[in-house]
């Protein structure tokens, strides 16, 4: 849990999105900080910290100085992918869940940090100290005072409730357009829906003829594109087998396309096989054919069932629901 002293080469995932930002007067930001506006007195962007009235912004791609005045230099920070950084203490039970700033290299959740200024969502746990977090930008989150969950409030769970029955236009029919949360999400880069799913190792060895159900039907005129699954094997203590080198794991519309396998067959062998604890992380092909009010599935697409073994495989899903008409 240390602030940066010096420019630090960030590790990052996915492509995202560039911006420049004008910088308070003076202010020294490092390649690979964290970068925040303050938003009650000059709008202008400082190095990352655990301060009032922050607002991230992104990560730092080059080193910059603030001019004479405020604004009279810009520094180009990166948002919409996923970064790797410190961490006060995290734990895998705080993976989907909302990380806060420490300080320009350090993150936490909102039980160690002061001022609740959000970063973004754990995407990925490595370690106490380590954890990959999606960095959507600009974007506010309801600080550690708010009561309500993600699951309560539906937007992050994959909107259950309705626009209708959200009434937000002063009880009118909302449309997807007027809401423009899909819109406004994709514009940056941000992934809107998370579901969880933990199966059995019963589940696991049954899966090529029976799916487990990831993300439910989203209704009628939408449907779920995924973006990207993490699977977690938590080892029992007996490695499973695959019958095959062919039985993979993959993600399809239920009873209908398959859309993509999780990962290439030599990462999948290495998960289902290891003997202990071990994670895949798997992007999902971005030539997806969305199929209408259809659930999505976990599936073994191979000819036989994986054998033996025992242990949890715990899947996040990543997704945006997009209209069909």
């Amino acid at each position: 849990m240390t602030a940066l002293s010096g420019d630090y080469g960030r590790r990052s995932r996915g492509v995202g999105y560039i911006v420049e930002v004008p910088l308070a007067a003076s202010e020294v930001v490092y390649e690979g900080s964290l970068v925040a506006v303050n938003t009650s007195a000059s709008g202008y962007a400082y190095d990352g910290t655990d301060a009032a009235n922050r607002l991230t912004v992104g990560v730092a791609i080059e080193a910059a100085t603030g001019g004479a005045t405020d604004g009279a230099v810009s520094v180009k920070v990166r948002f919409g992918c996923e970064f790797l950084f410190a961490a006060s203490s995290v734990t895998q039970a705080m993976l989907g869940t909302p990380m806060y700033m420490v300080d320009d290299n350090t993150v936490d959740d909102a039980a160690g940090a002061t001022n609740d200024v959000f970063v973004g969502i754990m995407t990925e746990y490595v370690s106490a100290a380590l954890c990959w977090v999606f960095v959507p930008g600009p974007v506010a989150y309801p600080t550690s005072g708010v009561t309500a969950s993600v699951a309560e409030l539906n937007i992050l769970d994959g909107c259950t409730a309705t626009y209708a029955e959200l009434n937000i236009l002063d009880g009118a029919t909302v449309t997807y357009g007027e809401l423009n949360l899909l819109d406004a999400s994709a514009a940056l880069g941000a992934v809107i829906g998370r579901a969880q799913v933990t199966v059995t190792a019963a589940q696991l060895k049954a899966l090529a003829a029976t799916n487990i159900e990831l993300v439910a039907a989203p209704g009628a005129g939408l449907a779920i594109i995924p973006v990207g699954v993490m699977l977690f094997m938590d080892h029992g203590g007996t490695d499973f087998v695959q019958t095959a080198g062919t039985d993979h794991l993959a993600v399809r519309y239920s009873a209908s396309t398959e859309i993509s396998e999780l990962g290439s067959e030599a990462q999948c062998t290495a998960l289902v096989e290891a003997s202990a604890d071990a994670r895949l992380w798997a992007d999902v092909g971005a030539s997806v054919v969305p199929v209408a009010n259809t659930a999505i599935d976990l599936d073994n697409n191979g000819a036989n069932e994986f054998t033996t073994g025992d242990g949890d495989l715990k899947v996040t899903v990543y997704y945006r629901v997009v209209p069909m008409a």
